[in-house]
C-alpha cells in the first residue's frame, strides 16, 4: 500500500471508478466504510454527495479518514466545503462530468437531489 504525500500514486489510480472511505463513528468509535464516486483535481482527492450521509457526518466529529482506491491507501483529513465560490463549485462539477459522463447526471438527479455538499481530502 502507498502512504500519504505520493502523488504518484495519487496520478496513478485517477482513472479508478470510485473510492473506499473509512472514517470512524461519531458515537462508537467504530470503523464505517463508505464507495464514493471522486475526482482528482490538482493533486486533490474530492467527493461530491449528500449534506445528510452518515459518513459526512461521522467526518464532522473526527474528520481524519483513511481513502483506499484499488491498492492504494492514504490517511487524509476531510474537509466539507460548505462556502464554495460558483467558480470553484462549477469547476469541480465539470471535473465530475468529464470523468462519469451520463452516468453523473443520473447520480445527481436519483441519488443526490440537489442536496450536494463538496468534500475535498487533504493531508494530515
Amino acid at each position: 500500500m502507498s502512504s500519504a504525500g505520493s502523488h504518484q500514486g495519487l496520478e496513478s489510480v485517477k482513472g479508478k471508478f470510485s473510492m473506499k472511505v473509512e472514517v470512524k463513528g461519531r458515537k462508537t468509535g467504530i470503523p464505517r466504510f463508505a464507495n464514493l464516486f471522486f475526482i482528482l483535481l490538482e493533486s486533490k482527492i474530492y467527493a461530491r454527495t449528500r449534506f445528510d450521509k452518515n459518513w459526512l457526518e461521522n467526518t464532522r466529529v473526527n474528520p481524519n479518514v483513511k481513502i483506499t482506491i484499488s491498492n492504494y491507501s492514504i490517511q487524509l483529513k476531510a474537509v466539507e466545503l460548505t462556502e464554495i465560490s460558483e467558480s470553484e463549485g462549477s469547476r469541480i462539477s465539470k471535473a465530475f462530468r468529464r470523468k462519469y459522463s451520463v452516468l453523473d447526471y443520473l447520480v445527481l438527479w436519483f441519488l443526490i437531489r440537489g442536496k450536494i455538499r463538496y468534500v475535498r481530502f487533504d493531508p494530515l
